[in-house]
């Protein structure tokens, strides 16, 4: 068995004072964003200057097997002069609803499919609202779900009424396909909001600038096409990526420093968001943006404690957050913590871990929509965190009615901790080995990874699901001391 460990009996950050400076994946929210877009703008005018995929090798290698199944394909969209049998969208759900819309906007026909739990993400909703619009689609196996067969359709553009509480990446992706066609959409919804609205904003501050003409409001958005025909900008670094080793060095050091780049401070990528919670979380930690030489602000360096060089977390942060000006997100009272997390669900399986590493009783709200992730992502995080002694629980307000400020339908993680996670480890759990299950989902281990300690041994049933989203992370691990033995 494969174990992962740490190859020094001694705490990391007493090795030297070496900096350590990873480079971060590429956003796949925006980058897959951006493939798509420029898809979108070669169907509707081949002659615009797009990418052509030269950097596919480097994207791919540091983007994961996710951003591989969107380059995949939007090449075959671009080259493939008669349409295929079947189109591939891989595992990704965001490429199959992508990809979904973009193909029948362009008029393509065959079976849409993907592999692995891609079929088990709902896109009944996304199926719908393309209806209106004229597409001709019909499911192949389960209603609701992949996989799909497209027909022949003449889309056109108008107003699309898309149920409420439905996903904010199907608006995402009626718009995105929308650029190919000289047209104005309207969507609208209601009477809740839509899930996740940040991922929608960035959607809709990418097609701002390659020149759409886009208004939006609470219950709806309504975007003009014929503007938009600029060059896509630049992608940076995953704020969801980042998120780990974030809150990893807040709560119990890796290193002296952590650096990690490229990564911008005023990012369209709703994670971005922890940023502004890291002094109010961590009120005595100062993360902070450093300028490179050639004067780019994009490294986020994340100090060390001196007091934590022995692996103690401090004392709890919430009587000097209590201090802060309150966060909308957050609320502390008494000794529990609560989120609302609706609006960045990449968070979660990260936040849930970094309560367990400070020894903090924190609620999770507002992420119901997390069981259709790559895995059942609440029922993931529950169970490795039950198998090494740490209390959770799943809620919702039909079996625990007495649950105050949550609404009807809505699902609370609970993450109950006694103590911080070393004096855990040392009182409750004497076998040092902490055997976790990946449930095929990249984040699920990229956050249990974040408990491993000096001392004790981790594994995974599948360490190499990372792959998806973040090819070199046991790398960076590496540089970090620890390593995979048999």
């Amino acid at each position: 068995m494969a174990v992962f460990r740490y190859n020094s009996n001694h705490w990391p950050t007493n090795q030297g004072e070496e900096e350590i400076h990873f480079t971060l994946p590429p956003s796949k929210s925006l980058l897959i964003r951006r493939i798509f877009i420029q898809t979108a703008q070669f169907i509707r005018d081949p002659s615009i200057p797009t990418d052509d995929f030269n950097t596919r090798d480097s994207w791919v290698r540091t983007g994961g097997d996710d951003i591989e199944s969107a380059i995949s394909l939007a090449s075959m969209i671009r080259k493939t002069s008669s349409d295929p049998q079947v189109w591939e969208a891989g595992e990704a759900g965001t490429v199959m609803r992508f990809g979904l819309a973009l193909l029948v906007f362009a008029g393509k026909t065959g079976i849409l499919q993907g592999r692995g739990r891609a079929h088990a993400r709902p896109i009944g909703g996304l199926v719908e609202a393309l209806r209106q619009l004229g597409a001709r689609i019909e499911y192949l196996e389960k209603e609701g779900y992949p996989p799909l067969q497209l027909k022949a359709s003449t889309m056109h553009g108008g107003l699309v009424t898309l149920p409420s509480g439905i996903s904010s990446q199907f608006a995402s992706a009626i718009l995105l396909a929308g650029l190919c066609k000289d047209t104005t959409l309207e969507l609208t919804w209601g009477p809740s909001l839509l899930p996740s609205r940040p991922y929608l904003d960035m959607t809709v501050a990418m097609l701002r600038q390659v020149g759409c003409r886009i208004e939006t409001g609470p219950f709806g958005v309504r975007m003009d096409t014929r503007w938009g025909m600029k060059v896509a900008t630049p992608v940076e670094g995953d704020w969801s990526a980042a998120a780990f080793w974030i809150l990893r060095q807040a709560a119990l050091p890796l290193a002296p420093a952590l650096n990690l780049s490229p990564l911008t401070e005023h990012s369209l990528q709703g994670d971005a968001l922890l940023y502004r919670w890291l002094p109010w979380l961590e009120p005595a930690w100062n993360a902070s943006f450093t300028t490179t030489k050639a004067g780019n602000k994009n490294t986020l360096r994340l100090p060390n404690r001196p007091s934590q060089a022995d692996g103690h977390a401090e004392a709890s942060p919430a009587q000097n957050a209590q201090e802060l000006p309150p966060m909308m997100e957050w609320d502390i009272q008494g000794d529990r913590w609560t989120c609302r997390a609706g609006a960045v669900p990449d968070l979660v399986p990260a936040l849930a871990v970094w309560a367990v590493l400070r020894g903090l009783k924190l609620e999770i709200q507002e992420i119901g929509h997390l069981v259709h992730k790559e895995s059942n992502r609440l029922e993931a995080i529950t169970q490795n965190l039950q198998s090494v002694g740490i209390e959770c629980h799943i809620l919702t307000k039909e079996t625990h009615g007495d649950l105050a400020d949550v609404e009807a339908g809505d699902t609370v993680l609970q993450i109950l901790p006694t103590q911080p996670w070393v004096d855990h480890l040392q009182s409750s759990v004497p076998q040092r080995l902490l055997e976790f299950r990946s449930y095929q989902d990249h984040r699920i281990v990229m956050a249990m990874s974040m408990l491993a300690l000096p001392g004790w041994d981790l594994t995974f049933d599948d360490a190499g699901v990372v792959a998806k989203s973040y090819p070199l992370f046991w790398e960076h691990w590496k540089i970090l001391g620890y390593e995979w033995t048999s």
